[in-house]
């Protein structure tokens, strides 16, 4: 695949430049033993280990002043990759959380493990790719320019000392212990502690606009843009405005000292006599020749 081709250049294009959408929250460490050690490596207890980080999301948030469709986006950590759907569109100034979703596990829907999040399922995606780790852990946010050069735009990590487990079983308990405080982004640039409230934020950065956010990229990267929006805009918008079709004809009868031209079938002109007078005649002039007529027509090219 031409993504996982790309994403060996991670590491060359690892580099943060500005994004329309921000991480705005990042919740990892759930009440759950998230001890992975599998002792006999049954299928069974791999369930139950990954089951035990239901619960863990990223919050994204569009600061643009324009709809952003999030193909070729993605979010990754030290293990995995997560490319968001190509069909989704985050509307400007509206967030999204990336959960974990083990699909073979049976889990208490994400709405009622936070009330933040109730009634706003087109808001939630859903991934099994990244497990964050709760001691040690980096997040990056990016895009894939053109689908083809990986940019992270975004990133938050972590290095925490080890502690014991907080709940047994949490899984099967909507909502208990969801006292551990998350990562939320803040208005000087940085990332505090505060209790979970996914698809909402006491800071949202303001709306900036799309163009100028991204002029940067779309300098130092142009032969790698995808105009397929902007052609359908194009396309798709039908000019209102009306041009009135305005003709000028001159009032009064011109008849003396007045010229008038031939013309051949692919327009040059032939010769030249004196222009009808009002009483309708046509008499040819001397006026020009041929030649002088070519002269005078046609400039000369230095």
């Amino acid at each position: 695949m031409v993504k996982n081709y790309f994403l060996n250049l991670f590491l060359l294009f690892s580099i943060s430049l500005s994004s329309q959408i921000k991480i705005t929250e990042i919740y990892h460490d759930t009440p759950y033993n998230e001890r992975m050690t599998l002792f006999n490596g049954s299928t069974q207890q791999e369930e139950n280990a990954r089951r035990h980080h239901w619960g863990e999301f990223i919050e994204i948030y569009n600061y643009s002043d324009k709809d952003i469709r999030l193909e070729n986006w993605y979010i990754r950590d030290l293990f995995g990759v997560f490319w968001l759907p190509q069909d989704k569109i985050i509307k400007s100034g509206e967030f999204m959380v990336v959960v974990y979703s083990a699909p073979t596990v049976n889990t208490t829907p994400f709405t009622e493990l936070f009330s933040t999040t109730q009634g706003k399922d087109g808001q939630i995606i859903k991934q099994n790719s990244i497990l964050m780790d709760n001691y040690k852990e980096s997040i990056y946010l990016g895009y894939a320019l053109g689908g083809q050069v990986p940019l992270d735009k975004g990133s938050y990590g972590w290095v925490l000392p080890k502690s014991s487990n907080r709940v047994k079983a949490a899984y099967s308990q909507p909502g208990v212990c969801y006292t551990v405080k998350s990562y939320q982004l803040t208005s000087n640039g940085y990332y505090s502690l505060a209790y979970p409230n996914p698809l909402d934020a006491v800071y949202k950065p303001p709306l900036e606009h799309f163009e100028d956010i991204v002029l940067n990229d779309y300098i130092k990267y142009y032969s790698y843009l995808d105009w397929s929006d902007n052609v359908l805009n194009l396309i798709n918008n039908i000019c209102s405005i009306s041009i009135e079709k305005i003709q000028q004809i001159p009032n009064g009868t011109y008849n003396s000292g007045g010229k008038c031209f031939n013309y051949d079938m692919p327009g040059s002109n032939t010769d030249a006599y004196d222009c009808a007078a009002s009483n309708g005649s046509n008499n040819q002039g001397t006026g020009y020749t041929y030649d002088e007529l070519m002269k005078v027509t046609i400039p000369k090219l230095h």
